[in-house]
């Protein structure tokens, strides 16, 4: 299928549509731990256990810090969960959205250079200059 200028247009419009109608997000990751306490008469210290948990833990990097925050019930996992879900979703449509705005700048580049050299093909020649050793 040809890429056309109107396609991408159209593209760009769905996506912003799509924008438009994401629900709330949130940055980073939920991790699932498990945890050793260290207590040498724990079963957690037994060979081949995970440890304590799961424990469920959001964490992100916002203007360079590392951001964590304990999540204590599984509604709230849940929550997370879907929120830095719809994030990783906002990312791919801008990342899509940058593509597209760049390959509509690409086409009028290139619309650009075809007018150029229609305007050329129509000038005039001139015609040689009389020689002065008349």
């Amino acid at each position: 299928m040809e890429v056309t200028r109107i396609t991408l247009l159209e593209e760009r419009a769905s996506i912003l549509r799509a924008l438009d109608e994401l629900s709330e997000f949130r940055r980073g990751i939920v991790s699932v731990n498990y945890r050793k306490c260290g207590k040498p008469s724990c079963h957690c210290n037994k060979k081949g256990e995970r440890g304590h948990g799961p424990q469920y833990l959001w964490n992100a990097i916002i203007d360079g810090k590392r951001c964590a925050q304990n999540l204590a019930t599984a509604i709230e996992v849940k929550q997370y969960e879907e929120e830095t879900s719809r994030y990783r979703e906002f990312q791919a449509l801008c990342k899509r959205f940058v593509e597209i705005n760049e390959r509509l700048c690409e086409l009028s580049v290139v619309a650009a250079d075809e007018v150029t050299v229609q305007v050329k093909k129509k000038q005039p020649k001139r015609s040689p200059k009389n020689s002065r050793g008349k």
